[in-house]
């Protein structure tokens, strides 16, 4: 079959020019491996970039993921978050600029994760230099379960919970050098109450309530004020509002865990 020719024309000459069948097969396969050959030249140029982009110094990669944060659209999860995921040295080298646009301000209350988080990014110097605010904000419409604790020196549900506070504020207050205010959005009631665990006959365990004590905005101002002797805050100020939704209350940054 590859006997048949084809005819064609060249302009230059005007000559009639017999190409075969199988010189148009050969050149079709030639165009389809150069096709191939473009495309992973491509992938591997994207590759190269990409591995360009990850060796960049850490100052000019700064200034790059400053673009990514910006004013109009604040913090979200395809700009900073994204570029952090790429791989592990953008990660590395992009963790100051990440702690600042998604810790700058902290929403929190008395429960235990928020002050865990408080007390984590404390102890990453990344993210707690970035941290500029902290936003202390309770309704009281829950009570916070506090386990009986048996010390001699603590006796009472109030000195339990005060001591835990004020080791919390002490030990994360430090690691926040850079943290200017602290909001206290009022009415604030952190409502704490001790449950003992009984043994039924039954062999089932039963909480029975204990005590009670609350903690008021006084009380949670002082214990501040009582930890914030390194800590280089600037000011401190109490906030009143009439108004605030819940949503006020979730910390923010915490959709994303600290890598």
């Amino acid at each position: 079959m590859w006997k048949r020719k084809v005819g064609c024309r060249d302009k230059s000459s005007e000559a009639p020019e017999i190409v075969t069948e199988y010189q148009l097969h050969n050149i079709a396969n030639a165009s389809k491996k150069s096709n191939g050959l473009h495309h992973k030249n491509t992938a591997a140029l994207t590759l190269i970039q990409m591995a360009s982009l990850s060796a960049l110094p850490t100052e000019l990669l700064s200034q790059i993921t400053r673009h990514l944060v910006t004013p109009k659209y604040g913090f979200e999860d395809n700009g900073i978050c994204s570029l952090r995921l790429t791989c592990r040295a953008l990660c590395l080298k992009t963790q100051y600029e990440f702690g600042k646009a998604a810790f700058s301000t902290l929403r929190l209350d008395l429960h235990a994760k928020p002050l865990q988080l408080l007390l984590n990014i404390s102890k990453r110097p990344a993210f707690g230099e970035g941290v500029k605010q902290l936003v202390f904000a309770q309704l009281g419409d829950e009570r916070i379960a506090f386990p009986s604790v048996e010390d001699d020196e603590l006796d009472t549900l109030k000195e339990q919970v005060l001591f835990m506070l004020s080791r919390v504020f002490t030990e994360a207050l430090p690691g926040l050098p850079n943290l200017q205010e602290v909001v206290i959005i009022t009415p604030f009631a952190a409502r704490f109450r001790r449950y003992d665990v009984i043994q039924g006959s039954s062999f089932m365990d039963t909480s029975v309530w204990k005590e009670d004590y609350d903690v008021t905005v006084n009380v949670l101002h002082m214990l501040i004020a009582q930890a914030v002797g390194g800590a280089g805050i600037r000011t401190m100020r109490t906030r009143r509002f009439r108004h605030y939704t819940a949503a006020s209350l979730v910390p923010m940054g915490s959709h994303r865990a600290p890598r």
